[in-house]
């Protein structure tokens, strides 16, 4: 007799498999018609009643025309929450691979932080991790979710945060450090680039982009730039309805 739990097992792998279908289909600019509605079926069963489900169970796909069954096809996937990790999306993985050299100039001064690049990991699941050039894993944290790489700003928002926060865990630092106001800067993305923001003065300034704050040989600009290897410790914390389409 199957369990429940072995059913749901089972529901969720060909959610999983059609989602797969359906991410292929439309990086190859082919039709999905049968895949979409059969995960449209799928996520119905399951008591989902999203609009694009219903859409899709009761539409006649070949009434369809190619680019709007396209984007209703891509909203199912978003929908029910399909991430195509790197396997599906290998263009993810050099993205944040740039993001992790450019941040890494960003640290040149911090002297714990040496080597840094991106693996991957059995135990981390499909996400990527950092690690120093000795195999030290920066993994108190979650790690880089594939979906950093799917823009290069926010690529290099999510690598400078990650190693932000796990240099102040690992090591008790803080950096960068805004020279100006000797606050500690975090990332953020503005007007298309991404940029170290820090809290000081009235409503707060940015003091570069990230990957370019300090370049060896060029003076650093008071108010625009982190002094060489400054750190500052950080003080002590506690831990932290049926449809005839199915």
């Amino acid at each position: 007799m199957v369990g429940e739990g072995d059913s749901s097992a089972a529901a969720l792998r060909s959610v999983e498999q059609w989602s797969a279908r359906i991410h292929r289909g439309l990086r190859a600019g082919t039709r999905v018609d049968a895949e979409a509605v059969q995960l449209a079926c799928l996520l119905l069963d399951w008591g989902h009643d999203a609009e694009v489900v219903r859409e899709l169970v009761t539409r006649d796909p070949a009434q369809v025309p190619a680019p709007e069954m396209a984007r209703l096809a891509a909203e199912l996937l978003r929908v029910c929450g399909f991430d195509p990790g790197f396997a599906l999306a290998p263009e993810r993985l050099p993205v944040l691979e740039r993001a992790v050299r450019r941040v890494a100039a960003d640290f040149a001064g911090c002297t714990v932080v040496d080597g840094l690049h991106l693996v991957q990991a059995d135990e981390a699941g499909p996400r990527a991790l950092l690690a120093l050039g000795d195999g030290t894993l920066l993994s108190s944290g979650n790690g880089l979710a594939p979906s950093a790489g799917d823009d290069p700003v926010h690529a290099l928002v999510e690598v400078a945060a990650e190693v932000q926060d796990e240099v102040a865990a690992r090591f008790r630092l803080v950096w960068p450090v805004c020279r100006e106001h000797g606050l500690g800067v975090r990332p953020a993305a503005a007007d298309g680039s991404a940029r170290w923001r820090c809290a000081g003065g009235p409503s707060g300034h940015f003091v570069g982009e990230v990957g370019a704050l300090t370049t060896p040989g060029t003076p650093v600009t008071p108010g625009t730039a982190v002094t060489p290897r400054r750190v500052v410790p950080l003080s002590p914390s506690p831990t932290r309805p049926s449809s005839p389409g199915c």
